[in-house]
């Protein structure tokens, strides 16, 4: 693991700068350099080093075979200006920083060395560091994670605290489900005395039926001579259903009477009308309208606008205020 303020190639820059690298592998770190400035940069820097470090090493006195050579080749020039040739074995020149480079080598190879353990002494410093701070982040972990259970462990108890309050609340609940139970009985009781007060109505109203049909009976007898007809209307109609119609028709005189009880009122833009249904006309037949009090009663005499050769059905339906010469609204009775 490198430090995060080294190169990452630090170590053959240094191999490059104190010329421990091999031919092959300078061309490509000489690639390298021209493509990373900042390892040219460390480059420069162990080079300025390496210099400082060349100079301060003390000057080597020159072989004395090289200074007899220097010598002869300054004797070999002429009086004249001429210069004679002499033999001088070819020798590879080389730089005159080559000794300074050679003496910074053999001195700054133990501090290359010294260099190097130190950098590994420095890995593995950043190597523990590295290790230290996972350690500390696994620390803060699992603190964290004890921190979480923790909260975790108070969420669960206070959702048993919660759900102990839902508990009570329940019962609450049950308790005024069964108050509420024993008034629902307590209607129903009411219901069935409502109902058996229905019951006794009806019983009235089947006596009062009685009684009409006596009274029919009666004009009956009263006309002997002439043919009557009695007709009991009825309603498909909810709120009509309560109601009692009955039609005693005398087909000689074209003429009849009309008995309604606990009729409904209807609105006071509307009214009754009675109709007379033939089988040879098209439509009813209009008998008028017909008024009802308060309690719903009626009894009105009617004659039809036109004479019918018989009367088939007889049908009540509401109409417009002052009735419409051919039926438009709903009937509402209607005789079997």
């Amino acid at each position: 693991m490198n430090s995060p303020d080294t190169h990452p190639r630090e170590e053959d820059a240094a191999a490059y700068v104190f010329g421990q690298m091999k031919a092959a592998e300078r061309i490509a770190f000489v690639k390298a350099m021209n493509e990373d400035a900042a390892l040219r940069a460390l480059v420069d820097e162990l080079s300025l080093t390496a210099a400082g470090l060349a100079l301060d090493t003390p000057q080597v006195t020159p072989p004395s075979a090289l200074r007899d050579r220097v010598l002869q080749s300054v004797q070999s020039i002429a009086q004249d200006g001429a210069r004679k040739p002499v033999v001088v074995p070819v020798v590879k020149k080389q730089p005159p920083v080559w000794l300074g480079w050679a003496a910074a080598a053999v001195v700054l190879l133990p501090t290359f060395m010294i260099w190097r353990s130190l950098r590994d002494t420095q890995k593995e410093l950043a190597t523990y560091k590295a290790q230290a701070q996972e350690f500390a982040t696994m620390a803060d972990k699992s603190a964290r994670i004890a921190t979480e259970a923790i909260d975790k462990l108070q969420q669960v108890v206070a959702k048993l605290s919660e759900s102990d309050k839902a508990g009570k609340a329940l019962e609450a609940q049950l308790a005024q489900g069964a108050k509420t139970n024993e008034a629902l009985q307590q209607q129903l009781a009411k219901v069935e005395a409502s109902n058996q007060s229905y019951q006794q109505e009806l019983a009235k109203r089947a006596k009062a039926n009685e009684d009409l049909k006596v009274e029919l009976a009666h004009l009956i007898k009263v006309n002997d001579s002439a043919q009557m007809q009695i007709a009991t209307l009825q309603s498909t109609v909810k709120e009509y259903k309560q109601g009692v119609a009955v039609v005693v028709w005398n087909s000689e005189k074209q003429e009849g009477i009309l008995r309604l009880e606990k009729m409904p009122p209807v609105d006071s833009n509307k009214d009754y009308q009675l109709w007379v249904v033939d089988p040879k006309q098209d439509k009813p037949v209009n008998a008028g309208i017909v008024k009802v009090d308060e309690q719903g009663f009626a009894k009105v005499q009617f004659k039809p606008t036109i004479d019918v050769s018989k009367a088939d059905k007889f049908a009540l339906s509401v109409e417009k205020k002052g009735g419409v010469p051919q039926n438009e609204g709903p009937i509402i009775l209607l005789s079997n």
